[in-house]
């Protein structure tokens, strides 16, 4: 999936747990410094804070998202990553949306 975004610009949606951020100024903080540091690492992204605890990383090259997802993932105050209507929770675990639905409407079905 990386190399289909190569070139292109994506959106990389996060969320920082609750207790690590309560105002838009704790999140632009927040994000600041993550951005300085993918910056070090080469990654240049634009942050856009959204809510108390929502923000957005515009990657511009989009080959590059999944790096900056994995590098959200790793920090303790991010709840979850979001690519692509993708979402990762802080454990790395993927979902994607309507995906809960389908297992659900699957169970308690006789298959014989």
């Amino acid at each position: 999936m990386a190399m289909s975004k190569k070139g292109k610009p994506t959106m990389v949606f996060f969320n920082v747990k609750q207790q690590y951020c309560d105002s838009e100024k704790q999140l632009a903080k927040l994000s600041s410094g993550w951005a300085s540091l993918l910056l070090n690492g080469n990654i240049q992204v634009q942050n856009f804070p959204v809510s108390t605890n929502r923000a957005i990383f515009m990657v511009q090259d989009g080959s590059l998202s999944f790096e900056v997802k994995n590098f959200l993932l790793k920090q303790k105050e991010v709840e979850s990553v979001s690519i692509d209507q993708q979402t990762w929770d802080e454990s790395g675990e993927a979902s994607v949306p309507g995906q809960d639905k389908r297992k659900k409407e699957g169970q308690g079905r006789n298959l014989v």
